[in-house]
């Protein structure tokens, strides 16, 4: 899955829009955009029942529009982002065997979608999901 996300905060430094692989509420891997000035960060975070909360910050991009993209494949979920140009950058790899639901619970299995917290608006464009 992938799609284009311009941000525009409103003078909330905590502000994050992006990518969810989500299962529960304590299980859950997270790939976003934190705006810092005329740039935007770039995150990985995930919550894992029984595990510390881990956020990285994986990249930075001097634009407001960046491209996130979740792959999946050999048990693990790939994190990439893309600059204005379309060059793709892997932010990181996690297990997709941590939001089963032998290890955080919950009954109907990890979903995809995009998620925005904090004062701001982000438009998120070119949504696209491509099962293999």
């Amino acid at each position: 899955m992938s799609c284009q996300v311009t941000v525009q905060p409103a003078g909330d430094s905590n502000y994050e829009s992006g990518l969810t692989v989500y299962q529960i509420n304590d299980g859950h891997y997270d790939f976003f955009t934190r705006a810092n000035g005329d740039s935007l960060d770039i995150f990985l975070r995930y919550e894992i029942k029984g595990l510390p909360q881990n956020l990285q910050r994986v990249g930075s991009i001097k634009e407001n529009t960046v491209r996130l993209r979740i792959t999946s494949g050999n048990n693990l979920y790939s994190f990439s982002y893309a600059d204005a140009e379309g060059n793709y950058k892997e932010a990181g790899r996690l297990p997709s065997t941590l939001l089963s639901t032998e290890v955080v619970g919950g009954f109907t299995g990890a979903t995809i979608g995009m998620f925005a917290t904090g004062e701001g608006h982000s438009d998120f464009y070119n949504w696209t999901y491509e099962e293999k």
